[in-house]
């Protein structure tokens, strides 16, 4: 029974030291009872001396249980970046589809486990320049959370933090349109973008409302809808760029979009967007920002 779960362990995760040396002693627990029960011998010195034996057979050397644990997982992550899409000629590549969850957890878990315990020399193969191969210290716990992050990005796959346990991840995406003043020439009103409410304190009917089930804003007049302004593209291009800069601000640049329609001329800037990320895309809960708007 004993086996049985270590070997289903190891199976599911790969070896690790503990469950290394879990399994090397049940098997020299294992010899030494099938011994004393074969011989029926008296001494007892056998047991300190294979116990001494065994543990410097799996403290150095190329059986030791640092080396083996680390060639595992290292077996273990090639496998999980291959099968995926990540890992191409052993060269790391970036995932073009989406990655289920249960797998980019696994892929966090091992590159976190080799970072923590053997170092960034042990994934700097696969991943190669200075943000791997930086360090072999021992790192605390949120330089190592944003070493995989980093990397994982890289491979174009989303981040999972130690204590997530869902599908679904909580993003928010921030520039500083809120602190810029704009320049308002040539359009009739500046709107702030929200509920109706708040457009219609201008006094003007015109209303610039996120309609976040479908990822659009719109324009309204008169309850009358005179443009949409697609949040989806201009999603997926700020979603990249927090990929590749972790922790950065958004750029305003990226946080900007317009429409030019027979009824209207629009400019949004998006200050912010928050939402919820899961298996089946993103969904957005608020935008805030303000909106040029020109009627025609």
């Amino acid at each position: 029974m004993l086996w049985l779960a270590i070997w289903q362990r190891v199976n599911q995760y790969g070896i690790t030291e503990r469950r290394y040396f879990l399994l090397i002693l049940s098997i020299w627990l294992a010899a030494i009872a099938i011994y004393y029960s074969i011989t029926r011998s008296r001494n007892i010195r056998i047991i300190p001396a294979t116990l001494c034996l065994t543990a410097a057979l799996t403290f150095l050397g190329p059986l030791s249980a640092y080396s083996r644990s680390e060639a595992s997982q290292s077996h273990r992550l090639e496998t999980l970046l291959a099968r995926n899409g990540a890992l191409v000629g052993g060269r790391i590549q970036r995932v073009t589809g989406p990655v289920p969850f249960s797998e980019r957890r696994e892929i966090a878990a091992t590159l976190r486990y080799l970072i923590e315990t053997h170092g960034t020399r042990s994934v700097a193969r696969l991943f190669g320049d200075s943000v791997a191969a930086g360090d072999s210290g021992r790192l605390p716990a949120s330089a190592v959370d944003q070493r995989v992050r980093t990397l994982m990005s890289r491979a174009g796959l989303d981040f999972v933090g130690r204590r997530q346990r869902e599908a679904s991840r909580r993003f928010r995406y921030h520039t500083g349109w809120g602190d810029q003043s704009l320049p308002v020439a040539g359009f009739d009103m500046l709107v702030p973008v929200g509920t109706a409410r708040a457009g219609a304190m201008l006094d003007t009917g015109v209303v610039v409302v996120p309609v976040v089930e479908r990822l659009v804003v719109q324009v309204r007049h008169a309850r009358q809808v005179l443009a949409e302004l697609d949040i989806a593209g201009l999603l997926d291009v700020v979603d990249q760029y927090a990929r590749d800069h972790p922790g950065d601000t958004i750029p305003h640049a990226l946080m900007k979009v317009s429409a030019d329609t027979p009824a209207v001329s629009v400019v949004l800037f998006i200050s912010s967007m928050k939402g919820v990320e899961d298996d089946n895309g993103r969904h957005l809960e608020k935008v805030e920002g303000r909106a040029l708007v020109d009627l025609k």
